[in-house]
Protein backbone atom coordinates (compact mmCIF):
# COMPACT_ATOMS: atom_id res chain seq x y z
CA UNK A 1 0.00 0.00 0.00
CA UNK A 2 2.80 2.35 0.88
CA UNK A 3 4.24 1.37 -2.94
CA UNK A 4 0.77 2.24 -4.49
CA UNK A 5 0.29 5.06 -2.27
CA UNK A 6 3.89 6.90 -3.36
CA UNK A 7 2.61 5.46 -7.44
CA UNK A 8 -0.31 7.90 -6.81
CA UNK A 9 1.41 10.98 -5.38
CA UNK A 10 3.85 10.58 -8.21
CA UNK A 11 0.68 10.23 -11.07
CA UNK A 12 -0.85 12.95 -9.53
CA UNK A 13 2.93 15.62 -9.53
CA UNK A 14 2.67 14.68 -13.16
CA UNK A 15 -0.14 16.38 -14.01
CA UNK A 16 -1.74 13.79 -16.42
CA UNK A 17 -3.16 15.86 -19.35
CA UNK A 18 -5.13 15.70 -22.95
CA UNK A 19 -7.20 12.68 -24.13
CA UNK A 20 -4.86 9.58 -22.28
CA UNK A 21 -5.07 9.54 -18.98
CA UNK A 22 -3.65 7.02 -16.59
CA UNK A 23 -5.95 4.84 -15.49
CA UNK A 24 -6.05 2.46 -11.81
CA UNK A 25 -8.77 -0.57 -12.80
CA UNK A 26 -9.56 -2.54 -9.95
CA UNK A 27 -10.56 -5.89 -10.84
CA UNK A 28 -13.08 -7.79 -8.85
CA UNK A 29 -16.33 -5.53 -8.09
CA UNK A 30 -17.35 -7.47 -4.51
CA UNK A 31 -17.56 -5.73 -1.39
CA UNK A 32 -13.64 -5.19 -0.83
CA UNK A 33 -13.50 -4.54 -4.27
CA UNK A 34 -15.79 -1.71 -4.24
CA UNK A 35 -14.49 -0.45 -0.90
CA UNK A 36 -10.90 -0.54 -2.52
CA UNK A 37 -12.06 1.38 -5.42
CA UNK A 38 -13.44 4.22 -3.31
CA UNK A 39 -10.82 4.68 -1.57
CA UNK A 40 -8.43 4.93 -4.54
CA UNK A 41 -10.82 7.93 -5.40
CA UNK A 42 -10.77 9.47 -2.42
CA UNK A 43 -6.90 8.72 -2.04
CA UNK A 44 -6.66 10.48 -5.90
CA UNK A 45 -8.76 13.25 -5.12
CA UNK A 46 -7.10 14.43 -1.95
CA UNK A 47 -3.43 14.13 -3.44
CA UNK A 48 -4.51 15.92 -6.53
CA UNK A 49 -6.27 18.82 -4.42
CA UNK A 50 -3.44 19.04 -2.41
CA UNK A 51 -1.20 19.69 -5.60
CA UNK A 52 -3.38 21.78 -7.60
CA UNK A 53 -4.24 18.94 -9.69
CA UNK A 54 -7.53 18.21 -11.16
CA UNK A 55 -8.32 14.85 -9.47
CA UNK A 56 -10.35 13.74 -12.63
CA UNK A 57 -7.49 13.13 -14.59
CA UNK A 58 -6.42 10.20 -13.49
CA UNK A 59 -9.16 7.51 -13.78
CA UNK A 60 -10.27 4.62 -11.41
CA UNK A 61 -12.31 2.06 -13.49
CA UNK A 62 -13.81 -0.93 -11.50
CA UNK A 63 -14.80 -4.22 -13.35
CA UNK A 64 -17.07 -6.98 -11.93
CA UNK A 65 -17.50 -10.10 -14.45
CA UNK A 66 -20.94 -10.53 -13.01
CA UNK A 67 -23.92 -8.81 -14.64
CA UNK A 68 -23.94 -6.08 -11.66
CA UNK A 69 -21.89 -5.18 -8.94
CA UNK A 70 -21.30 -6.57 -4.98
CA UNK A 71 -23.32 -9.83 -7.03
CA UNK A 72 -23.68 -11.57 -3.58
CA UNK A 73 -25.90 -8.55 -2.32
CA UNK A 74 -29.60 -7.43 -2.68
CA UNK A 75 -29.79 -6.05 -6.26
CA UNK A 76 -31.06 -2.75 -4.72
CA UNK A 77 -27.99 -2.74 -2.95
CA UNK A 78 -25.90 -3.13 -5.80
CA UNK A 79 -27.59 -0.33 -7.83
CA UNK A 80 -27.03 1.80 -4.77
CA UNK A 81 -23.31 1.25 -4.23
CA UNK A 82 -23.09 1.67 -8.65
CA UNK A 83 -24.84 5.20 -7.86
CA UNK A 84 -22.88 6.28 -5.15
CA UNK A 85 -19.08 5.36 -6.96
CA UNK A 86 -20.70 6.86 -10.33
CA UNK A 87 -21.38 9.82 -8.47
CA UNK A 88 -17.27 9.87 -6.65
CA UNK A 89 -15.78 9.51 -10.80
CA UNK A 90 -15.46 5.88 -10.83
CA UNK A 91 -16.05 4.25 -14.35
CA UNK A 92 -17.87 0.66 -13.61
CA UNK A 93 -18.24 -1.85 -15.89
CA UNK A 94 -20.23 -5.11 -15.53
CA UNK A 95 -20.29 -8.28 -17.01
CA UNK A 96 -16.97 -8.22 -18.33
CA UNK A 97 -14.52 -11.31 -17.68
CA UNK A 98 -10.63 -10.26 -17.66
CA UNK A 99 -8.62 -12.68 -19.82
CA UNK A 100 -5.18 -11.56 -19.06
CA UNK A 101 -3.33 -8.66 -17.05
CA UNK A 102 -0.95 -6.87 -18.66
CA UNK A 103 1.64 -4.13 -17.62
CA UNK A 104 -0.46 -1.22 -19.35
CA UNK A 105 -3.66 -2.98 -19.74
CA UNK A 106 -6.03 -5.38 -18.89
CA UNK A 107 -7.27 -8.04 -22.04
CA UNK A 108 -10.84 -8.76 -21.70
CA UNK A 109 -13.46 -10.51 -24.09
CA UNK A 110 -13.99 -7.08 -25.98
CA UNK A 111 -11.05 -6.02 -26.33
CA UNK A 112 -8.42 -4.15 -24.45
CA UNK A 113 -8.57 -1.66 -21.46
CA UNK A 114 -5.84 0.65 -20.57
CA UNK A 115 -4.59 0.55 -17.11
CA UNK A 116 -2.09 1.92 -15.00
CA UNK A 117 -1.68 -0.40 -12.68
CA UNK A 118 -4.13 -3.11 -12.29
CA UNK A 119 -5.58 -3.79 -8.75
CA UNK A 120 -6.69 -7.39 -8.30
CA UNK A 121 -9.91 -8.07 -5.81
CA UNK A 122 -11.22 -10.94 -6.87
CA UNK A 123 -13.69 -12.42 -4.30
CA UNK A 124 -13.97 -15.76 -2.84
CA UNK A 125 -15.90 -17.28 -5.68
CA UNK A 126 -12.36 -19.89 -6.53
CA UNK A 127 -11.44 -20.18 -10.05
CA UNK A 128 -8.48 -23.02 -9.81
CA UNK A 129 -6.81 -23.11 -13.18
CA UNK A 130 -4.06 -24.75 -11.61
CA UNK A 131 -2.87 -28.35 -12.63
CA UNK A 132 -1.66 -30.14 -9.70
CA UNK A 133 0.06 -33.71 -11.07
CA UNK A 134 -2.36 -36.65 -9.06
CA UNK A 135 -4.68 -33.52 -7.86
CA UNK A 136 -8.27 -33.55 -9.03
CA UNK A 137 -9.62 -30.11 -9.94
CA UNK A 138 -12.11 -29.61 -6.55
CA UNK A 139 -13.59 -25.78 -5.71
CA UNK A 140 -11.44 -26.21 -2.60
CA UNK A 141 -8.42 -28.05 -1.68
CA UNK A 142 -7.96 -29.66 1.41
CA UNK A 143 -4.97 -28.48 3.47
CA UNK A 144 -3.79 -29.43 7.25
CA UNK A 145 -3.47 -27.21 10.14
CA UNK A 146 -0.16 -25.89 8.02
CA UNK A 147 -1.92 -24.98 4.91
CA UNK A 148 -0.06 -27.77 3.50
CA UNK A 149 -1.71 -29.80 0.94
CA UNK A 150 -2.61 -33.04 1.65
CA UNK A 151 -0.46 -35.89 0.08
CA UNK A 152 1.74 -33.05 -1.55
CA UNK A 153 3.25 -31.39 2.05
CA UNK A 154 5.56 -29.63 -0.34
CA UNK A 155 2.51 -27.60 -1.72
CA UNK A 156 0.77 -25.01 1.16
CA UNK A 157 -2.64 -22.98 -0.55
CA UNK A 158 -3.93 -20.27 1.24
CA UNK A 159 -7.05 -18.03 1.01
CA UNK A 160 -10.25 -18.83 -0.96
CA UNK A 161 -8.79 -22.44 -2.46
CA UNK A 162 -7.81 -23.42 0.89
CA UNK A 163 -10.36 -25.70 2.56
CA UNK A 164 -9.10 -25.81 6.58
CA UNK A 165 -10.03 -28.78 8.73
CA UNK A 166 -8.50 -26.47 11.62
CA UNK A 167 -10.13 -24.29 13.44
CA UNK A 168 -7.33 -21.64 13.75
CA UNK A 169 -8.55 -19.97 10.11
CA UNK A 170 -12.14 -20.43 10.63
CA UNK A 171 -12.84 -17.00 9.15
CA UNK A 172 -14.64 -15.36 6.39
CA UNK A 173 -12.52 -15.40 3.41
CA UNK A 174 -10.76 -12.37 2.54
CA UNK A 175 -7.64 -11.41 0.84
CA UNK A 176 -6.53 -9.92 4.76
CA UNK A 177 -6.98 -13.54 6.19
CA UNK A 178 -5.28 -15.11 3.06
CA UNK A 179 -2.05 -12.40 3.64
CA UNK A 180 -2.39 -13.54 7.49
CA UNK A 181 -2.50 -17.72 6.29
CA UNK A 182 0.49 -16.66 3.77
Amino acid sequence: LIRLRKEIAALCDSHPQGDVRPTLVVVGGGLTGIEFAASLRALIDTQCSARGTDPQCIGVTLVEQAARLAPRCHPRLSATLQRQLTLRGIQIVSGLRIDRVHRDRVTTERGDLPAHPVLCCIGSGTDLRVDLHGVPPPHELAVSHTLQLRNHPNCFVVGDAAEIVSALYQETKRASHAMHQG
